[in-house]
Parts: structure tokens; C-alpha cells; sequence
């Protein structure tokens, strides 16, 4: 049980975030399939990679791995959904929901039980390279965990796969804040950039603690609702006043003294008036 008495990986907070989730899935599901239509026959079937797709959900709250299958059925995709999860447990349970998927012809599920850093460079090492591209999803919620970064790269290296979307939800407040001080070579908006997609789009989740955000990216300068969805460039004024304030501690945020802000640009005076010696530092 978590500190508010409820089971790991949900919260009260759950089932909204999979209607958040489920509303992003339909809009996106749609476009690919208006691209399908236009193009019949260029591109494959679409694939969604869930990296940590937890137990399936309940029956009155439907978990992100059968969110993707119902949104790409419903919207008469051909589909393949990769679903990670680490836990024995949760991954017969994951199956035991999906059941019918496991066996699917237009979606399918495929389930990855394992370390998703080890599962899934291994199904990419078994999947073909030559053939259409896909269209989709890559959808990371690592509850509260730093964002994938490199796996979420090595995904898109397949030359299948570069088309993928990414959607993230992050927690700012977790294993982020205050990296600044002590590991400014990794922090919030550096993991931001470093995955490879040309725009992005951030959305903040209003819950009863912490702070958290949806992170949306793609190649394609317009995500599909984006205004209906709640999400804004990251590039925009507000999206870059939004990951400043998730990106840097309150204190961190405060304007610091010329004299600290500004690095010396000359020695300073030796004003003990002693005379350094030859070989000898003081």
C-alpha cells in the first residue's frame, strides 16, 4: 500500500488520468486512420509500446494497455501493443484482463514480463527492419520515476518505428527537483530535449498533491486537439513559464545577487599583501 492507504501504481488520481488518456488515444487513433485511408497500403500496422503497463486496470477502470486496444479497434486500426511490466504478479494479472487481445489478428497484445530496459531491445533485435513504417504510440508512466530516456531513443532508432509519437506523464516534484544543485547534467527539461522528436507539447495535471504533467512529442508540428486536449508548445510563453516552474525549486527560481550571477572575468586581488613563492601554493 502506498502512503495514502492505496495499492502501488494507483491512487485516487488513477482513473481520472486514464480518461486524460483515453481522450489523447481516440484523437491520435483517429488521425492514423485518416492517414491509412489516404495512403491504403504505404504504411503497416500501427504499433503502441506501453513501457510500464502496470496490471490491466479494473473493470470499472480499464488500465493504458487496454485503453490502446479499445481506441485502436474502435477507430478500425491494425494494431500491435507492446505491454512492459516488471512485477510477476501484475503480468498474470495484465493477462488474465487482456485475454482476448492475446489472441487478436486486427489488434493484438503482446506482453514483455521483465525489466522493460532488457524485453524490449530484445524484441527490437528480433523485429524486421524492411517494410512500411508505422504509425503510433510510445506511452511512459513510470509512476513518479525519471523519464525514459534512452529506451524511449532506442525505440525510435528502429527505422520501423521512427514515426512514433511519445507521450509521457511525469512527476516534477519526484526524482527531479533539486537536480540542479547536484546533477546539472541531468535534470527535467535536459530529459525533455534529449528525446528525439522536433516539437513537444506539455500539459499540467491539477491533482491533490505533487506536480505533474503530460508531455506529448512528434516530428509533426501539430498535435491532434491539442487546445481540446489542454496542452501548449513547450516553446510557447506559457509552456516555457510552465517547465520552469517544474524544472527548478522555488528557491532555485530566485534571482541571484549580480556578484553570484556573474563569474569573475579577472583574478582576484591578492589583498594579504604576501608574495606567492616559486613551487609553492598556497
Amino acid at each position: 500500500m502506498s502512503a495514502r492507504g492505496e495499492p502501488p501504481g494507483r491512487s485516487a488520481e488513477t482513473p481520472h488520468k486514464h480518461e486524460d488518456l483515453a481522450y489523447f488515444l481516440a484523437a491520435l487513433c483517429d488521425v492514423i486512420a485518416k492517414i491509412h485511408t489516404r495512403y491504403q497500403g504505404v504504411f503497416g500496422r500501427s504499433v503502441f509500446v506501453d513501457l510500464h503497463a502496470g496490471d490491466g486496470g479494473t473493470d470499472e477502470d480499464a488500465g493504458s494497455p487496454l485503453l490502446m486496444a479499445m481506441a485502436a479497434n474502435a477507430a478500425g486500426l491494425r494494431a500491435d501493443i507492446w505491454c512492459c511490466e516488471v512485477y510477476r504478479p501484475s503480468y498474470l494479472r495484465l493477462q488474465r484482463v487482456l485475454g482476448p487481445w492475446l489472441t487478436g489478428d486486427r489488434v493484438r497484445v503482446i506482453p514483455l514480463l521483465g525489466d522493460n530496459r532488457v524485453t524490449v531491445p530484445e524484441l527490437l533485435a528480433r523485429y524486421p527492419t524492411n517494410g512500411p513504417a508505422h504509425f503510433g504510440l510510445i506511452h511512459s508512466d513510470s509512476n513518479g520515476a525519471m523519464l525514459d530516456v534512452d529506451l524511449i531513443n532506442r525505440i525510435l532508432h528502429h527505422p520501423k518505428l521512427e514515426k512514433l509519437d511519445v507521450l509521457s506523464y511525469l512527476a516534477a516534484a519526484a526524482d527531479y527537483k533539486r537536480r540542479w544543485t547536484y546533477h546539472p547534467d541531468r535534470h527535467f527539461r535536459s530529459d525533455i530535449a534529449a528525446i528525439e522528436k522536433r516539437y513537444g507539447w506539455v500539459r499540467r495535471r491539477e491533482v491533490s498533491w505533487g506536480q505533474w504533467i503530460y508531455l506529448a512529442q512528434s516530428n509533426y508540428d501539430g498535435l491532434p486537439n491539442a487546445k481540446a486536449l489542454g496542452f501548449i508548445s513547450t516553446v510557447s510563453p506559457e509552456g516555457e513559464a510552465l517547465l520552469t516552474r517544474l524544472d527548478l525549486s522555488k528557491r532555485e527560481r530566485q534571482p541571484m545577487l549580480p556578484f553570484l550571477a556573474t563569474p569573475p572575468t579577472a583574478p582576484m586581488p591578492n589583498i594579504s599583501g604576501i608574495q606567492p613563492i616559486d613551487g609553492f601554493e598556497f
